[in-house]
C-alpha cells in the first residue's frame, strides 16, 4: 500500500517534506536536500543550462509546456518520489510516497510550484510525452509559499538524479530567495523599505530628497527616523525544514545540513516530528525531529 504525505497550504496543514531531491515544510516542513551533495555524475549539464520559473495553468509562450500537458505533473511526481525513496528509505515506513500528482497539480493551480528546466542548445528538439518542438526539459521543482507574514518557505526541492552535480539545486534554491523577494514579499518590500533606489544602469540613487543642503542638525534628526523605522521594520525571512532520524547519525542530512548552512541559513529551531505533526506519526519507521532554518531576505 502506498503512502502519499497530505497536502499542505490551501488543502492541509501537515508537513511538506523535501529532498534534492527533497524537503519538508510547516505548518507542515518543507526542506530541500541539494543535489550538490551527491557525486557528479558524467554529463555536459552546467548550472547556467538551467531556468527554473513558476509553473502555470496556461501556456506563456510557444516554448513553455505546463498543467495542461498531464505528462509534467506525473514527471515531476515521479522525480520527487524516487528522490524520497533514496533519501529518506529509513525515515519512513515501507511503501511510502512523497507526493502525489494531485498534489503536484494543486500546488501548480496555486502558483506554489517552480520547475527547473535543462535547455538543450543546437536546436535539439525533445521527443518526451510533454514536449514536441520545446527544448526546455523538466529536470525538477519545488513547493514555494507563504506562511505568515514574514515568512516564505520552500521545500519539495527535488533534481532528477541523473543531473545530480550539475549545480541545479543551487540554482533552484536561489530562484526561491528571489521569488520570495521580488513576488511574496513585494508589498512588504516596497512599503517599508529604505533602500536607495536603483536607475537603469543599477547604480544608486543618492540623491537628497528635499532640501538639498541640508544642517547638520536636520541631517541627524533624519538618520536617526531611519533607524527608528528599520527598528520597527519586521525582517523578512524564506525558512525551511530538515528531517532527521532521532538518536543516530544520518550522513546524507548532516551534508544537507552543511549545504544549507554555507547557503547562509541558520538553525532557529527544532523539535518532535511526530508531536508536531500527528497526522503523519503512523508513516515513520522509528522516532524522528525536524530542524527549522531560516534566512534573512531584507
Amino acid at each position: 500500500m502506498a503512502f502519499v504525505v497530505p497536502t499542505t497550504g490551501a488543502t492541509a496543514g501537515v508537513p511538506d517534506v523535501v529532498l534534492p531531491s527533497a524537503t519538508m515544510t510547516p505548518p507542515g516542513p518543507d526542506t530541500p536536500q541539494a543535489d550538490e551533495c551527491r557525486q557528479p555524475r558524467t554529463n555536459d549539464t552546467t548550472a547556467s543550462n538551467v531556468t527554473v520559473e513558476i509553473a502555470t495553468t496556461t501556456t506563456t509562450t510557444p516554448s513553455h509546456t505546463h498543467v495542461h500537458h498531464p505528462g509534467l505533473v506525473q514527471t515531476l511526481t515521479s522525480i520527487v518520489n524516487a528522490v524520497y525513496t533514496e533519501t529518506e528509505a529509513d525515515i519512513w515506513g515501507p511503501g511510502f510516497e512523497r507526493t502525489s500528482a494531485d498534489q503536484v497539480a494543486g500546488y501548480i493551480a496555486a502558483g506554489e510550484l517552480a520547475v527547473a528546466y535543462l535547455n538543450r542548445g543546437g536546436g535539439e528538439a525533445t521527443t518526451t510525452a510533454m514536449t514536441t518542438t520545446t527544448t526546455r526539459v523538466p529536470i525538477g521543482c519545488m513547493h514555494i509559499t507563504r506562511t505568515s507574514p514574514t515568512h516564505a518557505e520552500f521545500g519539495m526541492l527535488a533534481v532528477d538524479p541523473a543531473y545530480r552535480g550539475t549545480g541545479a539545486g543551487r540554482v533552484m534554491a536561489l530562484f526561491a530567495e528571489q521569488h520570495a523577494r521580488d513576488v511574496i514579499f513585494a508589498s512588504s518590500s516596497s512599503s517599508t523599505s529604505t533602500s536607495p533606489s536603483l536607475d537603469t544602469n543599477g547604480n544608486a540613487d543618492h540623491e537628497p530628497q528635499g532640501n538639498h543642503y541640508s544642517s547638520s542638525s536636520n541631517k541627524n534628526e533624519e538618520e536617526q527616523e531611519e533607524g527608528d523605522a528599520a527598528v520597527r521594520r519586521p525582517t523578512m525571512q524564506l525558512q525551511l525544514h530538515l528531517l532527521v532520524p532521532a538518536g543516530r547519525p544520518h550522513p546524507f542530512k548532516q551534508r544537507l545540513r552543511g549545504w544549507y548552512e554555507r547557503m547562509g541559513y541558520v538553525e532557529t529551531g527544532r523539535g518532535d516530528f511526530a508531536g508536531a505533526f500527528p497526522a503523519l506519526a503512523p508513516l515513520l519507521a522509528g522516532p524522528a525531529l525536524y530542524y527549522r532554518f531560516e534566512k534573512v531576505l531584507f
